[in-house]
């Protein structure tokens, strides 16, 4: 078995955290994707002070994979290798971005942008990995707006936040209509939304997965049943 294939059967595992760090023992594993992904070696070591977080940044990646195969537990093979690999690479730009700023007294880490370089890197490995360009290209929109839901609430206090509603719903699905089916596409950035959300401080993501399952509910119904935008 290849090293490659090595880590797509891990990515592809109940516990990929641990089998991971299992197999990274090997030098000769831990040689090839450290030269495949070398930023890697700085999310083991990037640590997430932050109140959302409860891992360091590999971490939580690796444990986001777990989630993701979770809700793709049904779903065709390369399917659901497709969203492992979204997954695997959808923070990897966050050691690069990584800033710690001062609110109220207390140093918190920021992470701002951190989805372009992470969508720079998906760009960079996934030719490697044997993906195709419409797999590149449908993979790194999903890495670039895996936090498109982080600003939607349902009682916005900042101007930043936009206020959950159909309506933005059916506005975001136009958005994406002009890279493809814009429902499939939303329903793709919401599965790796509830992925991400999953693996950050459960006391904290109550609210946020709200509105994602809301939202897939949203999606079910216009695509299936309600199909006038």
């Amino acid at each position: 078995m290849s090293e490659e294939e090595k880590l797509t059967s891990i990515l592809l595992t109940k516990n990929v955290k641990m089998n991971f760090h299992t197999i990274c023992i090997s030098k000769n594993f831990y040689g090839w994707i450290k030269g495949l992904i070398p930023e890697i070696v700085a999310c083991k070591k990037c640590q997430q002070n932050t109140p959302w977080h409860i891992y360091n940044v590999l971490d939580h990646i690796l444990v986001s994979v777990e989630e993701i195969n979770k809700l793709t537990a049904g779903y065709d093979k390369n399917i659901r290798k497709f969203f492992a690999y979204a997954m695997f690479l959808h923070d990897l730009g966050k050691p690069k971005t990584k800033k710690t700023i001062d609110v109220n007294g207390k140093q918190i880490d920021t992470f701002k942008d951190h989805q372009e370089e992470s969508e720079k890197i998906a760009k960079r490995v996934l030719p490697q990995l044997g993906f195709d360009d419409e797999e590149i290209q449908l993979m790194c929109l999903l890495i670039l707006n895996h936090d498109l839901f982080n600003k939607i609430v349902k009682n916005p206090t900042r101007a930043d936040q936009k206020q959950f509603s159909r309506k933005l719903i059916e506005e975001l699905v136009n958005d994406f209509n002009k890279y493809g089916n814009g429902i499939d596409i939303l329903n793709d950035i919401v599965l790796i939304g509830i992925a991400d959300n999953m693996a950050q401080n459960p006391e904290l993501t109550a609210k946020p997965l709200e509105i994602l399952n809301e939202t897939r509910v949203l999606l079910d119904i216009m695509k299936n049943g309600d199909k006038q935008l």
